[in-house]
């Protein structure tokens, strides 16, 4: 019972909530890699956001979809990232919004691998 109090205390609390933020300022996305692919970059978001939810401190909506936007670089997204601005469902939705342009990724990704085995 001590252990479990312990490891549910304050001190645990804090420091999983600050792991879950430095993971979401940490991580970023410039393009599909061998290793790290967009999917990656979004469970790393999808992870830290519950992580918080289950500690009691929820983060907007709003602000999941601009964080998780915020750290995109790649170029073929960019289109993408500003039709989501522009549309008050995507913006206010994370699972709309990484649905939206994780399929833009794909596809993306797949024109381009076609056209180089052209």
């Amino acid at each position: 019972m001590a252990l479990k109090t312990q490891c549910e205390g304050t001190s645990s609390i804090l420091t999983r909530k600050n792991a879950a933020y430095s993971s979401l300022s940490t991580c970023a996305f410039k393009g599909s890699t061998r290793h790290y692919t967009f999917q990656n970059y979004v469970t790393l978001h999808q992870k830290a956001h519950n992580e918080l939810e289950e500690l009691g401190e929820p983060v907007s909506k709003t602000k999941k979809v601009s964080e998780f936007l915020k750290y995109i670089s790649d170029l073929t997204l960019q289109m993408g990232m500003q039709i989501v601005m522009g549309d008050p469902a995507k913006l206010d939705n994370f699972e709309l919004c990484q649905q939206y342009l994780s399929t833009l990724q794909t596809n993306t990704e797949w024109t381009v691998l076609k056209e180089f085995s052209l």
